[in-house]
């Protein structure tokens, strides 16, 4: 839908993550909980990719495979909560064992990668904003002809 509705309007849309370096998930840090949102780590610098390198930007590593942003939707897609499944995959697997890899201050098991997916909407929204924008100005201007 975003290549639809960016088709005519020919945008670059791009997304603004935090840089910073990929923790084991059985370290809890709260910029691993944020994920890749500068709103949530104002603190650390920012980097600008496009949909490709987002989708590929690495939020954990479980044993020695990298989870990535991709492989957090996709668990969430096809094993998580849309389709209920087995994992398809070791990254799926690892992506969740990520879920699964966090204990709120009482100690009890929080979903990391669902802190992690509100994360990655959050930039994700904020990339598309400028086409948000324009499609709703087109909108409006085709509704006063």
């Amino acid at each position: 839908m975003l290549d639809q509705a960016n088709q005519t309007r020919k945008l670059k849309i791009r997304y603004t993550v935090i840089d910073h370096p990929v923790y084991h998930a059985d370290t809890v840090h709260y910029e691993l909980i944020a994920g890749i949102n500068p709103s949530l780590c104002p603190w650390y610098p920012t980097e600008v990719v496009t949909l490709d390198q987002f989708l590929r930007r690495p939020v954990a590593k479980i044993s020695n495979t990298t989870v990535t942003i991709l492989d957090v939707i996709q668990f969430f897609a096809n094993t998580g909560a849309i389709h209920a499944g087995k994992p398809k995959s070791a990254r799926q697997e690892a992506a969740g064992r990520f879920g699964l890899s966090f204990v709120d201050d009482e100690g009890n098991p929080t979903s990391g990668a669902a802190k992690v997916l509100v994360s990655i909407v959050g930039v994700f929204l904020s990339g598309i904003d400028p086409l948000k924008v324009r499609v709703f100005d087109d909108t409006r201007l085709s509704n006063k002809k």
